[in-house]
């Protein structure tokens, strides 16, 4: 791969385009090539990158973008506005710009951005062998989306990244409260966008969290989720499988529909929720059975245990022969999980130290490592021996 970026500004600004001929001057590794065009519309070569500089005289941003979207798609689009208005962003966006910097543009976020363009764009050459997890609840209020984002927080922060999040809860959408995130783009904004649908576009369109992991969120409104199919859902999947190492799907409590069975296939493991209730375990005996109809083994269902307490332990043997299945893991009760949702900050960040935050740590270097203390589950009993 060649270790230059082709940059290409469109812009009136003489001055402007000086000042971005200067930003990369300082990087090294890639080398950073800059054209500068004042005439608007695509050139006739596809650059690495297009630099739109929203300017009226210009014509309009948005069907700037689209002609640059319909004639380079493979082409990465920043844009440079005076435009702070959050309306306006959000639609430069969806779009199809992925960088949108505030006039007088900041040179050193563009050159962190050129950088972090080049890392991502070798990524993306590399085919990866992923694995997807997915997670369900028995019932509601068990913990499940907890579980799953903070899951996938821990992947991210133990392999450095490389790790994404998808929000299959399309009437609620949890996720992006519990991590604080304000997305820009959602499931439905992608399935809108199928014909443009590819590695490059998809991994732009995820919302990067400060913890490394990439998210891909609910619909921001409930209805959109009534408009999304379970090939679109495959499809997106499949991608995501070959973007990243490990990838996790939170699906809506006891809501089972052709999307989320599409998950549960694609899906290495099927972790199902419960707690030692007698509802909960009677609806976790019913939904293993129900999909076992549809065509999911028995062997990819694991059980897991939420507010597990020593109190449990008397019961737990008999809940496995109910079930004809040992249970995976059992996280801890933990008073510090209510408070880290209110802030919305995931609780291994909040506090990996707490009871739960220390148990999804053990828990997500078992995902990595199977066979690694392989009886251990996240709760020792007496003399540290594993329950």
């Amino acid at each position: 791969m060649s270790s230059e970026i082709k940059l290409y500004l469109e812009s009136r600004d003489s001055g402007l385009a000086e000042a971005i001929a200067r930003a990369p001057s300082e990087i090294r590794s890639p080398r950073v090539l800059v054209q500068h065009s004042r005439e608007s519309g695509p050139p006739a070569s596809p650059p690495d990158i297009a630099l739109l500089h929203d300017d009226p005289q210009e014509g309009d941003i948005l069907q700037r973008i689209s002609a640059w979207r319909q004639r380079y798609p493979q082409t990465s689009i920043f844009v440079i506005s005076a435009n702070n208005q959050p309306e306006q962003i959000v639609q430069v966006m969806k779009t199809g710009a992925s960088e949108y910097f505030f006039d007088p543009p900041d040179l050193q976020k563009i050159r962190d951005v050129l950088v972090r363009h080049r890392k991502e764009t070798v990524a993306d050459t590399e085919n990866v062998e992923g694995t997807i997890y997915s997670f369900i609840g028995s019932k509601g209020g068990l913990g499940t989306t907890l579980i799953a984002v903070n899951t996938a927080v821990a992947v991210a922060l133990r392999n450095g990244g490389k790790t994404g999040f998808l929000d299959l809860s399309l009437q609620t959408g949890d996720s992006s409260v519990f991590l604080d995130i304000l997305p820009e783009t959602t499931l439905s904004d992608i399935c809108k966008n199928m014909h443009r649908l590819d590695r490059s576009f998809l991994r732009s369109a995820m919302t990067r969290h400060g913890t490394g992991l990439d998210v891909l969120p609910a619909p921001a409104h409930p209805e959109e989720g009534l408009n999304i199919l379970a090939e679109q859902v495959k499809k997106i999947l499949t991608l995501e499988k070959s973007l990243y190492e490990n990838f996790i799907v939170d699906c809506s409590s006891v809501s089972i529909n052709e999307l989320t069975l599409e998950a549960f296939r694609n899906s290495e493991i099927v972790f199902i929720v419960t707690d030692f209730s007698i509802p909960a375990i009677r609806n976790t005996t019913r939904l293993m059975k129900f999909l076992q109809k549809y065509d999911i083994p028995f062997e990819k269902m694991e059980i897991v245990a939420n507010r597990f307490t020593k109190d449990h332990t008397g019961s737990l043997e008999e809940i496995e022969n109910s079930l004809k299945k040992r249970l995976f893991w059992l996280f801890p009760e933990d008073e510090n999980a209510e408070p880290s949702i209110n802030r919305g900050i995931p609780l291994v960040k909040y506090d990996g130290k707490s009871p739960m935050g220390k148990s999804l740590f053990d828990f997500a270097r078992k995902l990595e490592d199977p066979m690694a203390q392989k009886n251990y589950r996240g709760v020792k009993g007496f003399l540290g021996k594993a329950i």
